[in-house]
């Protein structure tokens, strides 16, 4: 081949590698166009099913209610200088007829960095003669309390909630109104005029932070709310082997102070690190955020304080015995039982327990005092006129130490044998609780931007002792939290007309979570103590129903 024939195919061969590269590198540009523009529809269709409302993909959004527990023991929170009475500080025996503000709220999720927070659920959904979960100690003890401290209103954003609200008349009598509609209250974006986020906790303090037993330390609890306000705190504190509890009696909002307490430490408190073992906030609009701390090393900053004590007491009282006065009762109105407590260091600072009726329907409640003579605790049992005839049962018995200490004994345990008395036949015995017939709300809509004063009407009868009291709550859609909201209410007869509805009365607050609420408990109690509960699976209860817009 020549040379110029050599260079022509050269020249060719040049050209045809350069189309070719051309042809791969345009075509690689089209795929990456054409995959950009798949993805770029993917994204989009995506985004539009994100942005749906959340009810749309799950029409039952209603949350299932854990287990809760009973009233905890106290023995140090003392009122402050700008402090109230205590709310709640009865005899512990009566843990089943107390309200929920008076019992620890339970936890319904799992530890997330030491600390839960979960939805609270029902006393009448518990059996309230049961230690709190996750309680290393065995006690349900009366509250012995040198008193509470006051309430006060800490880090609320008072801009977002205009002073002096008005308030929105309630409907005389129900009429006819626009039926709820199923929503959930959820909305697109933000709702400033709804309050669907509980408080947070902000700041927990205690000084002295070092403290020697029989003395007081202060402790400051400070929140905020995004938009009603915070209204309460309460909550517990427990001692390194938990035996012990100091319980943080509730406070109602009052000016725009942190929350404050004074805390009595017992002279024979144990020495260590006690901790803030719970806390429940709650926000004008019934919003609440449970704090619940596993131990000391995972409580929040500032919850922990150090105790030093030359007489360190954590163990418990022992219960080696009972007995009653009376074995059989004929027409006495009357009982007294006898409790023998073992206290080896800082000594027995109260006694309290509950006998339950033959038909498990009632309790009488006890609180005992020494007897220095025999050494024995004594305490009176009133019999109701129309008590249930039969064998009443000691269903339970709480003691409590000088320490904080306490110890909570079953009907079954050694110290009792099932001990208890019998109630001889009468004419007028009264076994059953009250009957609801009926329940109905003036108004089933209501504004969310005023606050809303509804009327409750409750058919009640009881064929024996006679219907004595009426007590519920309903229940919101769920906060951001994962926390029900609570809002409850107390119903009474006329006395003119005893055959006449219950009436009573349910204040919807400014600010309330948009959506339905639901009636969740009504609780009926007689003269002669038998109680029964009433839940949304009861037809009776089907128009507790109301919805806020």
């Amino acid at each position: 081949m020549t040379p110029d024939g050599s260079k022509r195919t050269w020249g060719f061969g040049l050209t045809v590698a350069i189309l070719v590269l051309a042809l791969v590198f345009f075509g690689a540009i089209n795929v990456l166009r054409w995959t950009e523009a798949r993805r770029h529809a993917a994204d989009t269709t995506g985004d539009a099913a994100a942005n749906l409302p959340a009810d749309a993909a799950s029409p039952d959004n209603e949350p299932a209610s854990p287990a809760g527990g009973p009233a905890s023991p106290a023995v140090g929170a003392a009122p402050t200088a700008e402090g109230s009475s205590p709310t709640g500080s009865g005899p512990a025996a009566q843990d089943r007829m107390q309200t929920p503000e008076e019992s620890p709220p339970a936890v319904g999720h799992a530890a997330r960095d030491g600390a839960i927070v979960g939805n609270t659920d029902s006393p009448g959904d518990i059996d309230r003669t049961s230690p709190p979960p996750g309680s290393s100690r065995t006690a349900s003890a009366p509250a012995q309390s040198s008193g509470s401290a006051g309430g006060s209103r800490p880090g609320s954003h008072s801009a977002a909630a205009p002073t002096g609200p008005s308030v929105a008349p309630a409907a005389a009598t129900p009429g006819p109104a626009p039926a709820p509609e199923e929503d959930d209250g959820d909305t697109a974006g933000p709702d400033t005029t709804s309050d669907r986020t509980p408080p947070a906790l902000t700041q927990i303090r205690f000084d002295p932070p070092v403290v020697e037993g029989g003395n007081p330390t202060r402790m400051t609890i400070q929140a905020t709310d995004n938009l009603s306000g915070v209204k309460s705190v309460r909550g517990e504190i427990q001692s390194p082997s938990g035996q012990a509890v100091l319980s943080l009696y509730l406070q109602e909002t009052q000016g725009g102070a942190p929350f404050s307490y004074v805390v009595n430490i017992p002279a024979a408190a144990e020495t260590g690190i006690w901790f803030v073992k719970w806390l429940y906030l709650t926000d004008v609009a019934n919003n609440s955020a449970l704090i619940q701390v596993a131990s000391a090393t995972t409580a929040p900053p500032g919850g922990t304080f150090s105790v030093s004590s030359t007489e360190s007491d954590s163990i418990a009282p022992e219960v080696l015995g009972l007995s009653f006065d009376k074995d059989v009762i004929e027409d006495e109105d009357r009982n007294v039982v006898r409790v023998e407590v073992r206290d080896d260091l800082s000594g027995v600072a109260s006694v309290s327990g509950a006998c339950r009726s033959p038909s498990g329907a009632a309790l009488i409640p006890f609180t005992c005092a020494l007897n220095e003579d025999s050494g024995l605790w004594e305490g009176a049992i009133p019999i109701p006129a129309s008590a249930d005839c039969g064998v009443w049962s000691v269903q339970q018995v709480n003691v409590q130490d000088k320490a904080g200490n306490s110890a909570h004994v079953t009907f079954d345990a050694p110290g009792l044998g099932h001990a208890g008395f019998r109630i001889a036949p009468r004419p007028d015995c009264d076994s059953s609780p009250p009957t609801l017939d009926g329940f109905s709300l003036s108004q089933t809509i209501v504004p969310v931007d005023a606050v809303t004063e509804i009327q409750i009407r409750a058919s009640v009868h009881d064929v024996g002792s006679g219907a004595a009291t009426l007590t519920g709550w309903f229940e919101g859609p769920v906060s951001e939290g994962g926390q029900v909201p609570r809002n409850h209410f107390t119903c009474t007869p006329d006395p003119d007309h005893p055959e006449a509805p219950w009436t009573g009365s349910l204040l919807v607050p400014q600010f309330a979570p948009k959506g339905l609420w639901k009636v969740r408990v009504v609780r009926l109690e007689d003269k002669a103590l038998n109680a029964r509960e009433y839940t949304p699976a009861d037809p009776v209860l089907a128009g507790g129903v109301f919805e806020v817009r």
